[in-house]
């Protein structure tokens, strides 16, 4: 479809993962896709996905729900 999931990792920045929607100008994050941060003591990919969806609730939900974070 029109959306996309990806995780980033920078030099001095914590990783972050990004909601972005194709739209007609280009890919853009999506308003309110952005989630970065430490989650302990919980599991990252179900707080991070539960997050991602209350901010962007016009996210498709079987993306959200594929995603996993890669191991280290």
């Amino acid at each position: 479809g029109s959306w996309l999931l990806a995780q980033v990792r920078f030099g001095a920045l914590q990783e972050a993962v990004v909601l972005l929607v194709h739209t007609e100008a280009g890919v853009q994050v999506a308003e309110g896709g952005v989630w970065s941060g430490p989650t302990h003591p919980h599991r990252p990919e179900p707080l991070i996905r539960r997050y991602l969806q209350s901010r962007v609730p016009s996210a498709p939900e079987p993306l959200l729900a594929c995603w996993d974070m890669p191991a280290s």
